[in-house]
């Protein structure tokens, strides 16, 4: 008897649409349960009609491993969201099993959803037409927002460093406007000459799934390392996951 995946993949998904969010009001309360409800009744849409969009048209031997890699989204999701009810940061070996492709899951499920009604006109249109080619072609873009999310790991994964040099003259401008600065991502600005402050920000580095507590002392000290003359810390340094591990915060700056 072999296993029906696909079939697996929709009970697991239905299941979770209905469960999670019953099991949040149970363990969190009304707040998460809503929450939960919301995102997922708006994300999980959208893997149910991708996939069964893509079983219908892949060719051997790959709707195997797609169902597969559904259900796992699907199983991760639920693992992820239910444990959320009692948030804390978890190992680096359940973030990358579990938090990081619930994640990824549930956003480009989200993405395909709307991806999916905003075809509709164009496909309806070329059926209209009996543009069998054309319509057929359009089924490469069914997984494109899972391969936009599967991309968006690398740059979630990696913290963005910006170098910003502003100018400030004695005498301010006759008028209000923007003020010249210059901007690098990829490397620091060249030595300033004169009276230089240095000021270092640290914004959104959602300290849990995709970013440690090892991992963030390494960067601060990086930015420490440039000796700057004032630190500025502008908030969301603890996402859900973050709100259950005391002191990690504190062991992280």
């Amino acid at each position: 008897m072999t296993l029906d995946l696909a079939l697996v993949f929709r009970i697991v998904t239905l299941g979770t649409l209905v469960g999670v969010p019953l099991y949040a009001l149970r363990t969190r309360g009304r707040r998460y349960a809503i929450f939960a409800l919301v995102t997922l009744g708006f994300a999980l849409p959208g893997a149910l009609v991708t996939q069964a969009r893509l079983a219908g048209w892949i060719p051997q031997p790959w709707p195997p491993l797609v169902d597969a890699a559904f259900l796992w989204g699907s199983l991760a999701t639920v693992a992820h969201f239910a444990h959320l009810a009692q948030a804390r940061l978890r190992s680096r070996s359940y973030r990358a099993l579990v938090s990081i492709p619930a994640q990824t899951f549930v956003a480009a499920s989200f993405l395909a959803g709307f991806f999916q009604l905003a075809l509709l006109p164009l496909r309806a249109l070329l059926w209209v037409a009996d543009a069998s080619a054309a319509a057929h072609a359009l089924h490469w873009l069914d997984p494109l927002p899972y391969g936009l999310a599967l991309l968006s790991i690398a740059t979630s994964a990696r913290p963005r460093r910006e170098w910003v040099r502003l100018r400030l003259e004695k005498d301010g401008p006759a008028q209000f406007q923007r003020a010249p600065l210059e901007r690098h991502r990829r490397r620091p600005l060249a030595p300033a000459t004169g009276r230089v402050l240095r000021i270092v920000q640290i914004t959104d580095p959602h300290l849990g799934p995709w970013q440690s507590v090892r991992r963030m002392q390494r960067l601060i000290d990086e930015l420490l390392a440039h000796e700057p003359d004032l630190v500025l810390l502008t908030g969301d340094f603890l996402p859900m996951a973050g709100h259950g591990s005391p002191g990690a915060l504190a062991a992280a700056l």
